[in-house]
């Protein structure tokens, strides 16, 4: 096996399969980056049983042959390298890289152990690269962390025809994303809920590509697989086998009072309060009023305060409620606008934040984050 490939093109395709090598291994041969040449092009695969991705790439190719190495070991090395063509060679025990007056000699593993990749699913339409990308960051701040409720790690992704509907809570707030995209089937329509981090660390490489194209296996037959294609670079995951919340129905239908509020000012005014609050309990407090907000926050007993205060117009009775700042920060910063309405039923209830054109307060309800607040003694 012997074969020339630019510098970038190795580091990128290598930076793109690494993403799914398993940070424990059950095996060693799941540890390994697998190179298979073919006519004029190079492949690149990593596998966890989860999670897989490929990419093909142009390199010159010498002489044919495959091989599997050690997947962070040539991470680590790709980025190292300097800016020149890489020649490479496979002797059968052991992997060269030469780059200008560097060169690399790696240890291999047996492919004999490594398992076969999963195919493809379908294709069932095109999204645009950059929004796609863009919803799914803008949901998967809301996912889960705890792997002992599944059901919450995911993104739920619902399509109906034109319409993608992207969703995601970890009990303590809800995020929300409808954008269009192209169905292969007018008609389409289906749901499904794929693992957050896996989405979000798939399609964050690809935000400057012109499309993802979206792939879904027969979920009544085999394994029920989901992936993404953009440019030869795909990967697919399985989909998690659990009942997500039906989020709709967390939406209040109506509220009592609405805040308009420039989203910067109330960013920087949360970030330099929360400065004196204390880490295992943050707590931020707005107080609501006619013509303006107060931003408060105190540590433990009262020993440091923070206080600013913000314009804001207020649409019915003021009140104070009280947020843990990075729920609250994350769903200001994922806004698209520079001013936001805050949707209120009281103090103790679900609030509703979605972004509002400057002019004229038109709410933009493609993106919604629900936040639910903290109850404040007495």
């Amino acid at each position: 096996m012997k074969f020339t490939i630019s510098r970038d093109e190795l580091t990128n395709a290598v930076n793109w399969v690494s993403r799914s090598l398993p940070t424990r291994l059950p095996t060693l041969s799941l540890g390994g980056v697998k190179l298979t040449t073919k006519e004029k092009t190079l492949v690149f695969s990593s596998f966890d049983y989860e999670v897989s991705s490929t990419i093909e790439v142009d390199a010159k190719i010498e002489t044919q042959g495959e091989v599997l190495v050690p997947g962070r070991l040539l991470s680590e090395i790709t980025k190292a390298l300097p800016n020149q063509p890489v020649n490479a060679s496979y002797d059968g025990s052991k992997l060269t890289l030469s780059c200008g007056k560097t060169q690399y000699s790696l240890p291999t593993l047996n492919i004999s152990d490594y398992p076969e990749l999963p195919n493809t699913p379908p294709a069932i339409g095109s999204v645009s690269a950059s929004d796609f990308s863009y919803s799914v960051a803008q949901t998967s701040i809301a996912a889960g962390r705890e792997e002992n409720v599944a059901m919450l790690t995911g993104i739920k992704i619902e399509i109906s025809k034109d319409k993608i509907t992207l969703a995601a809570t970890d009990r303590f707030r809800l995020a929300i994303k409808e954008l269009v995209w192209v169905p292969s089937s007018p008609e389409l329509e289906f749901s499904a809920l794929v693992p957050a981090r896996t989405l979000l660390e798939s399609t964050r490489p690809l935000v400057n590509k012109k499309s993802i194209s979206l792939h879904l296996a027969n979920q009544t037959e085999g394994e029920k697989l989901f992936g993404l294609d953009s440019d030869k670079a795909v990967t697919t995951t399985r989909l998690l086998d659990s009942e997500f919340p039906k989020f709709r129905s967390l939406l209040p239908t109506e509220s009592t009072t609405q805040l308009f509020i420039d989203v910067a000012e109330l960013v920087e005014a949360v970030k330099r309060v929360t400065l004196v609050t204390d880490r295992k309990s943050p707590l931020v407090r707005l107080a609501l009023s006619d013509s303006e907000v107060v931003v408060t926050a105190a540590a433990v007993g009262d020993e440091a305060t923070a206080r600013e205060v913000i314009t804001g117009s207020l649409q019915g009775e003021g009140f104070e409620i009280a947020f843990n700042p990075s729920y609250l920060l994350d769903g200001l910063n994922n806004l698209a606008t520079e001013r936001a309405r805050f949707a209120f039923n009281g103090p103790t209830k679900p609030v509703v934040i979605v972004g509002v054109a400057k002019t004229n307060e038109e709410p933009d309800l493609s993106y919604q984050y629900l936040l639910m607040p903290i109850r404040l003694p007495g």
